[in-house]
């Protein structure tokens, strides 16, 4: 008795095989272009450098960080129109990265579908595709953002007014 699963992931294996070799470095370098687009984007959690021990002392003292809301205050206009520069620029580089790695995918599927790697080419055929599924994401991430955001918000909004907080009501935020 044969298990139908062994024998797709041999033919998977058979095709992939097939696909890569002979080894053609235009071949190559041409998927990791494409594979380059399809990782996606990593985050990176900013409380692991926080490097070293806070200073001690009383504010004021040359040894002292000043507090998050005298940096903010101390901030003139033209300080702050470099802040947002640096904020839309950071999220417009994650816009067109996310736009062309979802173009990506999908020349990354005509390429195995053809079993010829073309990115212009089916960079051409595809892109309308690709915008979609990007919107849709962008959407959907946006949605869902707007979704956890609030609940975050109401949990925590007895905090800011000032009235009876209640750890139940911050339980199910987490969980939203």
């Amino acid at each position: 008795m044969t298990l139908s699963a062994l024998e797709d992931v041999d033919d998977a294996i058979d095709a992939t095989r097939s696909f890569l070799w002979p080894f053609d470095l235009g071949r190559w370098l041409k998927l990791a272009v494409v594979v380059f687009f399809l990782g996606g984007t990593g985050t990176v959690n900013p409380v692991q450098f926080s490097g070293g021990t806070p200073p001690t002392g009383s504010p004021g003292e040359p040894g002292q960080l000043p507090s998050y809301s005298e940096i903010v205050n101390s901030l003139t206009p033209t300080e702050w129109a470099i802040v947002g520069a640096i904020v839309g620029a950071v999220l417009l580089l994650g816009l067109v990265l996310g736009l062309v790695g979802a173009v990506m995918e999908f020349v990354f599927v005509e390429s195995l579908r053809r079993e010829r790697v073309s990115i212009r080419e089916y960079w051409g055929d595809r892109w309308r595709q690709g915008a979609r599924l990007f919107g849709f994401r962008l959407v959907v991430g946006l949605l869902s953002l707007a979704v956890a955001g609030g609940a975050v918000v109401a949990a925590l909004w007895p905090l800011f007014t000032g009235g009876q907080f209640s750890v139940a009501v911050l339980l199910l935020a987490i969980g939203v």
